[in-house]
C-alpha cells in the first residue's frame, strides 16, 4: 500500500486562499499598529504645554460642553444652562476654565445676577445644581493618592489620646519617609505616637480637600536646635475624607428658635410652640446649619428656626437636632441641625448666600 503524505507548509504556500488570508491578516495588523502609533502621538500632542496653551483660551464649543457634561454627569437642563452661560459671555474653553476656581466663580456670579436672580425657583434650582456638580468634578481632578506630592510646610492635625489636637508641619519629603516637625511639648510628652506604631493624621490639600493619612512612625530625631522631627512612612493610599453633601459658609447672625412637635395626623407636619429663644447661627447650607445657644437641647428634638442672611428678609424652617456638644471656649452649646422642611425658595436664597451672590 502506498502512504499518503501529510500536508506541509510548502503545500499551504501553494494554496492561494491561505496565502491571501495571511497577507490580509498582516495588513490588518500593520494598519492597527500604525493607528496605535498615531493615537499615541495625538495623545502626546494634546497633553503638551504648547497644545494646551493654544486651545485653553479658545471660545467654548458644543463639543467642550459635551466633555464637561459627561465628566460632571450633567442632565439636559444643566447642560443647556452651561452652554447658555458660556455662549452668551464668549467664555474661554470650559474644560480648562472650570479648573480655575476664581475665574469660573466670577463667570457664574455674573450669570446668576444677570440671568437667574429674578427667575423662577426651578430655574434657580437647576443653576445651583450645575454649580454643585461642577465643583464635585473639579475636586476629583485635584485628588491626590500619594504623599509624594505633599510640599514643604504642609500642615497636619494630630489628635492625641487625651483628645488634644496638635498642629504638625512637613519639613522634608523623601522617598524614605516624611520628616515632620512636631511641637516641643508634644515631643516631651507621653502622648506622642510610639515608634513603629501607626497613627492618624488629617490635612487639607490643594482645593480645600480633606484627607486622612495613616502612616507609621519610623523614628524620632533630635535636631541641633533642640527641636524634634518625627519621621513617618510614605504611602500611596491617601483617600479623601467624605465631602459634605452641600456647600456651607460661616454666617454669625442672630436667630430665633422654638420647639416643634411632629404631628401624627393632620395636614400640617409640625406644631410650633409659642415660646421663642435666641441663638447665633454659626454656619449654614441647604442641608443644615450649626447654631450656638445657652440651652443643652437633646439630640433628636425638632426646632422651628427663624433667621436672616444679612438682610431684612426673614426665612424659617424646621430642623432636627442631630448632635449637641459643649463649646470649647465659651459657655454656649453647639447644636448641629439638619433641615427637614426647607422650601425650595429658601434653598435658593441660601445657595445664593453660600456662593457669594448676595450682599
Amino acid at each position: 500500500m502506498g502512504i499518503e503524505a501529510n500536508g506541509s507548509p510548502l503545500d499551504a504556500r501553494s494554496n492561494p486562499f491561505v496565502y491571501q488570508f495571511i497577507l490580509i491578516a498582516l495588513i490588518v495588523v500593520g494598519v492597527l499598529f500604525l493607528l496605535y502609533l498615531l493615537l499615541k502621538q495625538i495623545q502626546k500632542l494634546h497633553s503638551s504645554d504648547k497644545w494646551i496653551e493654544a486651545h485653553k483660551n479658545l471660545p467654548t464649543t458644543q463639543k467642550d460642553i459635551k466633555v464637561v457634561a459627561k465628566t460632571a454627569n450633567l442632565d439636559a437642563n444643566e447642560k443647556k444652562i452651561l452652554w447658555d452661560i458660556c455662549h452668551k459671555r464668549k467664555a474661554r474653553n470650559i474644560i480648562y476654565l472650570m479648573r480655575d476656581e476664581a475665574e469660573f466663580s466670577v463667570l457664574l456670579k455674573q450669570a446668576y445676577l444677570e440671568d437667574y436672580a429674578n427667575s423662577d425657583d426651578y430655574s434657580k434650582k437647576d443653576f445651583f445644581s450645575l454649580i454643585s456638580k461642577i465643583e464635585s468634578a473639579r475636586e476629583k481632578t485635584l485628588f491626590i493618592t500619594s504623599t509624594k506630592s505633599l510640599a514643604f510646610g504642609q500642615e497636619f492635625l494630630y489628635k492625641d489620646s487625651a483628645g488634644v489636637v496638635w498642629t504638625l508641619k512637613l519639613n522634608k519629603n523623601t522617598p524614605q519617609g516624611l520628616y515632620i516637625d512636631i511641637p516641643t511639648r508634644l515631643a516631651q510628652s507621653d502622648k506622642k505616637p510610639e515608634p513603629l506604631s501607626k497613627f492618624v493624621l488629617t490635612f487639607t490639600a490643594k482645593g480645600g480637600i480633606y484627607y486622612k493619612l495613616l502612616p507609621r512612625v519610623i523614628r524620632y530625631e533630635l535636631q541641633k536646635d533642640g527641636s524634634t522631627v518625627l519621621i513617618a512612612s510614605a504611602t500611596n493610599t491617601l483617600k479623601p475624607m467624605q465631602r459634605r453633601s452641600s456647600k456651607r459658609t460661616k454666617i454669625q447672625n442672630e436667630c430665633k428658635f422654638s420647639a416643634a412637635q411632629k404631628n401624627e395626623e393632620g395636614k400640617d407636619k409640625f406644631t410650633i410652640l409659642d415660646k421663642k429663644y435666641t441663638g447665633i447661627l454659626d454656619d449654614i447650607s441647604i442641608s443644615g446649619c450649626k447654631m450656638l445657644c445657652k440651652m443643652p437641647i437633646k439630640e433628636g428634638q425638632y426646632i422651628y428656626l427663624t433667621f436672616n442672611l444679612g438682610q431684612a428678609k426673614e426665612f424659617s424652617t424646621v430642623g432636627l437636632i442631630i448632635m449637641t456638644k459643649k463649646a470649647a471656649d465659651t459657655t454656649d452649646f453647639v447644636l448641629h441641625i439638619k433641615f427637614v422642611d426647607l422650601p425650595l425658595a429658601v434653598q435658593n436664597e441660601i445657595n445664593a448666600y453660600v456662593n457669594g451672590y448676595t450682599m
